[in-house]
C-alpha cells in the first residue's frame, strides 16, 4: 500500500527578480496539485530561532512518494528550473515521510 509523504520547501527569494519568482510558484502550483498534492501550510518565516533563514516555506502533503517524484521528474517542472533559479537565491526541497 503506498504511504503518504510531505514536500517540505524552504525558499529566499530573488529581491531582484521577483517576477520570475512568482512566475515559478504560478507555474509550479498546478504541477503539484494535478498530482494530488494538497497544501498543509505556506507560510513567511517571521523569526529564526536556530539556523538559515527561509522567507517562505511550504508544506504539502501528497498521497504516495511515486506522485511527488513524477512532480519533479516531469519535463514541466524541468522547465521551471532556470526560472526558479533565478527568482530564487536559495531553494531547499525536501521529501519526508512518517517515522
Amino acid at each position: 500500500m503506498p504511504q503518504p509523504c510531505t514536500l517540505i520547501a524552504n525558499a529566499v527569494p530573488n529581491p531582484e527578480n521577483m517576477a520570475d519568482m512568482k512566475g515559478y510558484l504560478q507555474q509550479s502550483a498546478p504541477l503539484l496539485d494535478g498530482l494530488g498534492g494538497s497544501p498543509a501550510k505556506r507560510m513567511k518565516v517571521t523569526e529564526v530561532i536556530n539556523g538559515d533563514t527561509p522567507a517562505l516555506v511550504l508544506i504539502m502533503d501528497f498521497p504516495d512518494r511515486e506522485a511527488l517524484a513524477a512532480v519533479f521528474a516531469s519535463d514541466a517542472y524541468k522547465a521551471l528550473i532556470p526560472i526558479r533559479d533565478r527568482g530564487f537565491l536559495r531553494m531547499d526541497i525536501f521529501i519526508g515521510e512518517p517515522m
